[in-house]
């Protein structure tokens, strides 16, 4: 055989070999398995960062369920599922950081499987098989998937009503009656999602939209009343904790002040939410290997207008998000991610679509995506809040020494500063909450994690009027200001004279 038909054999054998795999009945426990080894070992991996310790204080210190609403749900913006989960989470099983991580990879895991479960009896084998690994892989929802935030959970159960619309929708276009018991399954979902985060119900609105108009169109009033009855039910369970969370919390004022803005401006909100899809170089590879091959394909009009249905959700919800950050800054790229399932499907299907013209290309695209999703799993880093601890208990004494941190109240949490060092320091040292200080008988004058950079943490001292020799320790993103010289293991160190 010809030299030149190399490259051509061994891209049918990868081609051949990928569909065996994604073409087996145990693709389900593949995937787990595959998805445990490059997430569990990085579970404590990092240490946790502000809005993880945040969650931290918020769920593990309140001594009642009732302290926990009445001091730390009803004064953050997020609903109450997550922090509930996670008190009781940590009363049973414990607190660590790999332990206090494993409730969201345990909800996205189960949400993933569910909705490739959801899928197969209704999509071509193939398809919903591309699609489990797709998202399982995705660096973003690794990510999320190792994070104490409600945001696995959201990712698990977006995923699970995303594969029940599409159920939905065949259900409708066949003219076949929507089952009671998925019904059922999309109510609770869906109550699920609304009570972990309030995005849940742009992407609500996104799926029961199309639906209901699909479902008028063909004159299924049967599945048109049952999806009614559904959304309905759903409206109402969740506009009742919006109307606590108004009447007896903090949601209007945090929604009237600028409690979201984080990025600068939309643009930067997209290149954000593009970086879960693609994370590094590997997945910028993968998909451009995808996109080689539809082009070979030569139809990817029609591969686009065929999955028009799950694109245009994605679509509202975008911009549902800008309108509604015209008046209230709420976007940012992390509250996309309930999109996430379907734009993963949205892939699935054209990747399919390129299978027979080009599998090889398809089989090289998911193995650079597994690569990419692995990759970012054991390389991305987090602020050093517990490096930084090792570094204060090591050459501190709490007998002496108080942990200086800035003014007393957040003004973007409404909350003390002292709650961020507390997970890692509170059980030996006092913290003081009047800003950097100089201390006569410590030399740690600040310890601190939410300014960007060293010439930040220089601001912060001038703006406190500390003029003493002093040295700026940084733990990857977290600063530790003492009036001493010398570079310490693990930091990287920054001298200043008097003044600055």
């Amino acid at each position: 055989m010809p030299a030149e038909s190399l490259p051509g054999r061994l891209a049918q054998k990868a081609a051949d070999l990928c569909d065996r795999i994604l073409l087996s009945r145990w693709l389900w426990s593949y995937v787990l398995l595959a998805g445990a080894l490059v997430t569990l070992p990085n579970l404590g991996r990092e240490s946790l960062w502000l809005d993880e310790l945040f969650s931290a204080y918020s769920s593990f210190t309140p001594l009642s369920v009732k302290e926990l609403f009445a001091e730390h749900v009803l004064m953050d913006v997020h609903p109450p599922l997550y922090p509930v989960i996670l008190y009781f989470w940590g009363k049973v099983v414990g607190q660590s950081e790999f332990i206090a991580r494993l409730p969201s990879y345990l909800a996205l895991s189960a949400g993933l499987i569910g909705s490739y479960a959801l899928l197969r009896p209704v999509l071509p084998r193939r398809v919903a098989a591309l699609y489990l690994v797709i998202i399982s892989f995705t660096p973003g929802v690794i990510y999320y998937a190792q994070e104490m935030r409600p945001y696995g959970l959201l990712l698990g159960v977006s995923a699970v009503l995303s594969a029940l619309y599409v159920r939905f929708r065949r259900s409708i276009t066949t003219d076949a009656p929507i089952s009671r018991g998925l019904l059922w399954l999309y109510t609770v979902s869906a109550l699920l999602a609304v009570y972990t985060h309030l995005y849940a119900n742009l992407l609500l609105a996104a799926l029961a939209l199309p639906l209901l108009e699909q479902a008028q169109k063909r004159h299924a009033r049967s599945n048109l009343r049952r999806l009614l009855c559904a959304h309905l039910v759903v409206a109402t369970l969740s506009a009742l904790w919006l109307f606590v969370h108004f009447r007896y919390g903090t949601l209007t004022a945090k929604m009237g002040g600028n409690f979201w803005i984080r990025e600068a401006d939309l643009g930067s909100h997209l290149g954000r939410f593009l970086r879960l899809l693609v994370g590094n170089p590997w997945g910028g590879l993968a998909y451009a290997t995808l996109a080689l091959a539809l082009f070979v394909l030569s139809r990817p009009r029609a591969v686009f207008r065929d999955s028009w249905p799950l694109i245009a959700p994605v679509l509202l919800v975008f911009v549902a998000a800008l309108a509604t950050s015209f008046h209230t800054p709420t976007i940012t790229a992390r509250n996309l991610i309930v999109t996430l399932p379907l734009l993963a499907l949205v892939v699935a299907h054209a990747a399919n679509a390129a299978y027979a013209y080009a599998g090889g290309c398809v089989a090289l695209f998911l193995m650079l995506l597994t690569a990419a999703g692995t990759v970012h799993s054991f390389s991305y880093r987090k602020t050093g809040w517990r490096e930084a601890a090792m570094y204060v208990r090591r050459n501190f004494s709490p007998k002496s020494c108080a942990v200086p941190v800035r003014d007393l109240v957040d003004p973007d949490h409404g909350q003390n500063f002292a709650i961020y060092p507390r997970y890692y320091l509170g059980d030996t040292f006092r913290f003081t909450t009047t800003g950097p200080t100089v201390q006569p008988e410590c030399d740690l004058i600040l310890y601190d994690a939410h300014v960007t950079d060293k010439q930040g943490v220089e601001a912060l001292l001038s703006k406190y009027g500390i003029h003493a020799p002093h040295q700026i320790l940084e733990f990857h993103g977290a600063y530790v200001v003492v009036r001493r010289h010398g570079e310490e293991r693990g930091a990287t160190t920054h001298v200043a004279a008097a003044g600055g």
